[in-house]
């Protein structure tokens, strides 16, 4: 799954640019492309990727392939010198790259459009859960004034 980053300012190559945006800000945005992710990812999607700081096994990350290109896959085998990933829709392993070519981590998946996502899913619960603290605000501070008025 191929990385087009979602903004282009420099002519460098996509993952140096992704590269240098995470390491200027802390994090960038991508839009996926392809589908060896699917159907975690899909194309269109658009990824936020952080500083790989704490990668393990399962994590979604975006190395740069030997041909310089960025990709998207998951870790599957982390050894001392080397990550090995592959897509969620392959069935065969990367080649192994460096840890120097691992770029970022990706944190966050907004998935515009797609009703099916865990983006939408993920909105929805975060919704819900304001709501709830939102209720209990108005509980608790109605609890309050009643008290108030009882003194």
């Amino acid at each position: 799954m191929y990385v087009r980053p979602a903004v282009t300012s420099a002519p460098l190559a996509r993952g140096e640019q992704l590269r240098r945006e995470i390491d200027e800000r802390g994090f960038a945005f991508c839009a996926v492309e392809g589908t060896s992710m699917s159907p975690t990812l899909r194309a269109g999607d658009i990824v936020r990727v952080v500083r790989p700081a704490a990668v393990k096994r399962n994590d979604i990350v975006v190395v740069l392939a030997p041909n310089r290109t960025s990709v998207i896959h998951r870790l599957v085998r982390v050894s001392a010198g080397s990550v090995t990933c592959r897509g969620d829709n392959r069935v065969a392993n990367d080649a192994p790259v460096r840890w120097a070519d691992v770029v970022g981590r990706v944190a966050e998946v907004f998935a515009p459009g797609r009703t099916d996502s865990r983006s939408a899913s993920l909105a929805l619960i975060r919704l819900r859960r304001s709501l709830r603290l939102s209720a209990m605000f108005v509980r608790r501070a109605r609890q309050a004034v009643l008290a108030r008025l009882r003194r």
